[in-house]
């Protein structure tokens, strides 16, 4: 690689056949000449080369937009052109050729030759159809990307296609959010559609596709990678609920999570559990606000608690999987998810949600027990963590990765001053009567409250490995 070394260049473009005859359709071998200086004429090398490059050469050109390129032309007479352009990089598609860099010496042979097809008809519509070819009506379907202007239409390939591409897209059928997106074959119409749009690239945040994506026509797909589209904000289509052990809803917001659909699919509305795949502290409480709450205390999946839940889960399928919300979500923020879930019912989620008042409170308490299961007043004993929301359950801490400084700042959140000692073992029958609430419990020694501690809810531990701890408000030994 050699960085480029010019910019601010005037250069003139045009596209040729491979006999040198200039173009009128909008394809050909990409030509370019200076002005300047007399003789300065040749192709262009692939090297570097992008959506970005492209558009801008073809709107110099007096296109409105790129639709692909391809490199491999050979002849005779390309074979006898300079390559007078290499490395070439554009920042961004709408500023002028002028603005670009690139390299005058090159390290390329003609068969890295850049050929560009251009037009003047850039606009894009987009639906989504089922399998018959008819438009759905329940925003999800397989992608038709349409070319304004013209009968042309096809799928859409999933090379590059994310997050922002399908919130551009969906924005432009008028959903404010995109549930979720993947590839394959389903449907026998896949096959008689070509692939319309490849290397599908937008702006975060992208309102107009013509304006904020980039893409290409020419594509290297096959109809199993087209694309299949669900678009919706997850509170326009789901409403959620928890229930207890015993299937009543719970006017806590703690509980197994329901989520149940707004307008029937089918001809039957969908209710089930919630899969923990990319579930998040963010897509809890967001969930949390739609339920009218403030906050998520805590999350788990089911786990080991799925003897407590199995009746009221076998009633249940899965219907949500892959829940994500995005950072600042506040209740009604959009949320990706999937409504085809590759999840077994251990892997439900059990969601605790708080009041204003209870968010300001931290999401566990501890105290220590004696033999007998009575609390101790002189802070050493037995490590017990309560889940401040859960119903008062307590359970057992596992000595995985705990530390002094974890010890001295749960003694510390115990209001005593500091930790004389702490151990691990099995010493008490009463131990076995607790469950294990935390595992690699990690506090560090700037850590300011068990909030600013990591841990897991999950555990690998037995009893053996509960951990006795010993405060004292006397440090001085």
């Amino acid at each position: 690689y050699v960085p480029p070394e010019h910019t601010g260049t005037r250069f003139l473009f045009d596209l040729i056949d491979t006999n040198g005859h200039p173009t009128r359709n909008g394809t050909g071998v990409l030509f370019a000449t200076d002005p300047r200086h007399p003789g300065v004429n040749g192709t262009v090398c692939d090297d570097g080369f992008d959506h970005v490059a492209a558009t801008v050469i073809c709107r110099e050109m007096g296109y409105s937009c790129a639709e692909g390129w391809s490199i491999g032309s050979n002849s005779d007479f390309l074979n006898a052109q300079q390559i007078v352009i290499d490395n070439l990089h554009c920042a961004h598609k709408d500023q002028p050729f002028t603005n670009c860099s690139y390299n005058s010496e090159h390290n390329c042979a003609h068969s890295e030759d850049i050929s560009l097809r251009c037009d003047r008809m850039c606009d894009f519509s987009f639906k989504m159809i089922d399998y018959t070819g008819a438009a759905t009506n329940n925003a999800s379907g397989l992608l038709i990307a349409s070319k304004i202007g013209t009968d042309k239409e096809g799928t859409v390939c999933d090379d590059n296609f994310n997050g922002a591409e399908a919130l551009a897209v969906c924005r432009m059928m008028n959903y404010s959010c995109a549930a979720s997106w993947s590839k394959r074959v389903m449907w026998p119409i896949q096959d008689t559609l070509p692939i319309m749009l490849d290397d599908v690239q937008c702006n975060i945040g992208a309102t107009d596709f013509t304006d904020d994506c980039l893409w290409r026509t020419i594509n290297n797909c096959r109809h199993s990678e087209d694309i299949y589209l669900s678009c919706g904000c997850i509170h326009d289509k789901y409403t959620f609920k928890t229930v207890g052990i015993d299937g009543s809803p719970t006017t806590n917001g703690s509980g197994l999570l329901i989520a149940t659909e707004i307008e029937a699919s089918n001809g039957t509305k969908r209710a089930g559990t919630v899969c923990d795949d990319s579930f998040s502290d963010t897509t809890a409480t967001t969930i949390c606000k739609l339920m009218g709450f403030s906050c998520s205390v805590l999350w788990e999946s089911v786990g080991d608690r799925n003897s407590l839940y199995s009746t009221v889960q076998e009633q249940h399928e899965i219907v949500l999987d892959n829940v994500e919300c995005e950072e600042d979500a506040e209740g009604t923020g959009h949320c990706s998810y999937s409504v085809e879930p590759n999840c077994k019912h251990v892997e439900d989620i059990l969601l605790f949600c708080g009041t204003a008042e209870q968010c300001n409170k931290p999401a566990f308490t501890f105290y220590t027990v004696d033999r007998d299961n009575q609390r101790t007043t002189n802070g050493s004993g037995l490590l017990i963590a309560s889940r401040s929301f859960y119903q008062g359950v307590g359970g057992t801490v596992c000595d995985d990765n705990f530390n002094s400084a974890s010890a001295a700042l749960v003694c510390r959140e115990m209001n005593y001053t500091c930790s004389v000692g702490w151990h691990a073992g099995t010493h008490w029958d009463l131990q076995v009567d607790y469950d294990i609430t935390l595992d690699n419990v990690m506090c560090g020694p700037n850590n300011q409250s068990f909030a600013d501690c990591s841990y897991d809810i999950q555990h690998n531990c037995g009893h053996s490995e509960d951990v006795f701890l010993s405060c004292a408000n006397d440090c001085t030994y």
